[in-house]
């Protein structure tokens, strides 16, 4: 981006956090205090997206996770972030002496890579991030698969899905088109739904997976002040070799 690029894009930060300003909200992600977060999603949800950084619900709640959990010096720490999102690559990438390594299927930004076969050494990340990926890949556990091969022996993975109530994860058959999709999910881009079996499907890959409801551990205040979402985190560690 350009210097002057640079400079529209403040500006334009700076007239929405003053236009936005408040004491009700706050994002954690890029410091606004705001009077309230936008409506946004469909069905619509209402205190999702911040009007300065555009962040949603998801993005504030992994940040909350990842601040707290990713060293503070980052000293020989080396991150890969899948599908980044704007305003959590901006923060990941300030992180002092933190390798940070990202990338998605289009090269919107980072390294071009398919998460099914990513471009990387075995064993090459200690931490990785990975949100609304799973669900949007033709076959989840294949690609959690090679998530776990780049990550070292005492690395994580940490994963965003969004998890329905329903026993089962629903899949698309073969032959849908991207209008069945978008009936089923709601989202033309969509291949499944991820049910309650969604931690036992997941360690197909070999990975050992734990849900953890982070949320519930932020307190009923901060939840509402920062807009956040009651969806777990899945955390995605090699299984120790006997």
């Amino acid at each position: 981006m350009s210097p002057r690029s640079n400079l529209r894009a403040a500006g334009g930060r700076w007239w929405r956090r003053l236009r936005a300003a408040g004491k009700e909200k706050h994002c954690p992600l890029c410091g606004s205090d705001l009077s309230t977060f936008l409506p946004h999603g469909n069905p619509v949800r209402e205190q999702s997206v911040c009007p300065v950084c555009f962040s949603r619900e998801r993005h504030r709640l992994a940040w909350s996770y990842l601040e707290r959990n990713l060293p503070n010096d980052g000293a020989g720490i080396r991150m890969l972030h899948l599908a980044p999102e704007p305003e959590l690559s901006r923060r990941l990438r300030a992180k002092k002496d933190l390798e940070y390594v990202c990338g998605d299927i289009n090269a919107n930004d980072g390294v071009r890579l398919d998460v099914h076969r990513l471009p990387f050494a075995d064993r090459s990340f200690d931490f990785v991030y990975c949100s609304h990926v799973l669900n949007m890949v033709r076959d989840d556990v294949a690609a959690l698969r090679e998530i776990g091969r780049v990550l070292r022996p005492q690395g994580i993975a940490v994963l965003q899905v969004p998890l329905a109530e329903q026993a089962e994860t629903v899949e698309a058959q073969p032959g849908w088109t991207t209008e069945q999709r978008l009936v089923e999910f709601r989202d033309p881009l969509m291949w499944r739904r991820h049910g309650a079996d969604t931690v036992a499907r997941l360690e197909r890959s070999g990975l050992q997976v734990e849900r953890v409801d982070w949320a519930a551990q932020l307190g009923a205040e901060q939840f509402e002040r920062e807009g956040l979402i009651r969806e777990d985190l899945l955390l995605c560690r090699r299984r120790a070799t006997p």
